[in-house]
């Protein structure tokens, strides 16, 4: 068994999935037959050594249910960000699709059971039904359903601009969080004062001291966001917005998400003063109502990615100098994700970001970041930006599996099928991570390039989509996804 191959259990029962597992390491009959030894859990999702739910002890009751560490930041701002991407975005395009889509089966179904088919003014193309007037409201009720829902997601866009606002304040502050824990000395300065009276009610020191670290970040979020990132470049000592183009069209989101939660969008003399001041000028007057369609949520979310990661890297860095290594390898792998996730254009921007750090923990990841970075960019339709990062290094005394990826981004399949001859191992590429690396994203399509992949490999490029990895799966539902977008559209 390699490595990195694992094992997932299914439990049927009828037909229908019950449960399942994910095992790594040694498995057999006995080891399975163990994982749904509970009946009791028998209609739950099990996953881990035993197929029961883990015994809670006193310390994971007491732990923190904030983010602990930079990292633990990142990724729940990845997470949120991903669910306004997909989850969100997709549910508001293709709610009226689907709205539209249970109407007609509905009408149908309506018909055929409750009328009677006209079959003197039916032909075809054209069914014709005779239905008792009673049966008018309830084909009305269906009606009125799919109409709520279609109304009910022009209204999404406006509630997800206030919500990814909100989701953004969360992130800042878990992320102040970990900044005062590990520098406690920003927080507790020799004349903060302690009234009497909460010393009393807080009883521990511990108390007092997460009372103070809460009362802070509070004091913080509450400011305006132009506020926060002032009082953090003062308060650390840094220049956050310096090179932050973006900075702009953040603080009109913000002061936009301002109005649609206290005024119904309605532009006010603040909202105009306060773009302006910030370099986006607004093309309103007060009085002007501001809408919240699709196009402007999908530049939001781009927006406040853009600006969460960058404040995040940018922190982890000056307060944790030692973990440099961890977050240029977390700073590299939330490119690829974007880039397997085709949002190309945020990824090529957060790892430019990452290319031009003043420091890195290796000329590997460096040359990492670069690769995903030309990638992204011909990926988004920019030869030429590619073509400026890939050229700005010199890649022949790199290894092999950096010459293939190279090659395989300025799509020289050529040299793809060169260096695919020499083997998996001295190029140090598998099958999974070929089929997998956004960067073999076109090679994958070459014919020859397969044949070639085939002869060294011993097994298919493309495979049965019982047989495909996790990542080929995800990018079957994108194309779906697209697929239903243009025969929404």
């Amino acid at each position: 068994m390699s490595d990195d191959e694992f094992f997932i259990v299914i439990k049927k029962v009828d037909g229908d999935i019950k449960g399942h597992a994910v095992r790594r390491g040694k498995i057999d009959k006995e080891s399975i037959a163990s994982t749904f030894s509970s009946e009791d859990n028998e209609s739950s999702e099990v996953e881990g050594d035993h197929g029961k739910e883990p015994e809670v002890s006193e310390q994971d009751v007491n732990q923190s249910p904030f983010p602990q560490s930079f990292k633990e930041v990142e990724r729940s701002f990845s997470q949120a960000m991903l669910m306004y991407r997909k989850s969100v975005v997709e549910t508001i395009k293709f709610a009226p699709f689907f709205a539209n889509l249970v109407l007609s089966f509905n009408i149908e179904r309506i018909a055929t059971s409750r009328g009677t088919k006209r079959q003197d003014l039916s032909t075809e193309e054209i069914e014709v039904y005779s239905l008792p007037s009673h049966a008018f409201g309830r084909l009305s009720r269906h009606k009125d359903r799919s109409e709520a829902l279609i109304e009910g997601a022009q209204h999404l866009p406006k509630i997800s601009t206030i919500g990814i606002i909100s989701s953004y304040d969360a992130i800042l502050s878990d992320l102040l969080r970990v900044i005062f824990e590990q520098k406690p000395e920003i927080v507790f300065t020799s004349d903060r004062e302690v009234k009497f009276s909460e010393l009393i009610e807080l009883k521990s020191l511990d108390a007092i001291r997460e009372n103070i670290i809460s009362n802070e970040i509070e004091g913080v979020i509450r400011r305006s966001h132009h506020e926060q990132f002032s009082w953090m470049e003062k308060t650390f000592g840094m220049k956050l917005r310096e090179g932050l183009d973006v900075w702009p069209d953040f603080i009109e989101l913000c002061e936009r998400r301002n109005l649609l939660t206290h005024t119904g969008g309605v532009v006010s003399e603040q909202y105009l003063k306060n773009c302006e001041h910030h370099g986006r000028k607004a093309e309103r007057q007060v009085g002007d109502r501001l809408d919240v369609d699709i196009v402007y949520l999908t530049s939001a979310i781009n927006i406040v990615s853009e600006v969460g990661y960058k404040l995040i890297h940018t922190l982890w860095r000056k307060f944790s100098p030692d973990q440099r290594r961890l977050a240029d390898g977390v700073l590299n792998e939330t490119g690829m994700n974007l880039i397997a996730a085709g949002e190309h254009e945020l990824a090529e921007e957060l790892l430019r970001f990452g290319v031009g750090q003043r420091q890195h923990s290796s000329d590997l990841l460096k040359r990492m970041m670069i690769v995903n970075l030309a990638n992204a960019a011909k990926l988004g339709g920019h030869k030429e930006r590619c073509e400026k990062a890939l050229s700005s290094h010199d890649w022949s005394a790199t290894s092999y599996q950096f010459q293939i990826c190279v090659a395989s981004v300025r799509n020289d399949f050529k040299e793809v099928k060169r260096l695919l001859k020499l083997g998996g191992d001295v190029i140090e590429i598998t099958p999974s991570s070929f089929r997998d690396w956004p960067v073999f994203r076109d090679a994958r399509n070459d014919a020859e390039v397969q044949v070639v992949f085939e002869e060294v490999f011993g097994e298919p490029l493309k495979r049965d989509i019982a047989q495909s990895s996790l990542t080929e799966a995800m990018a079957d539902d994108d194309e779906a996804v697209e697929e239903v977008n243009k025969a929404i559209h």
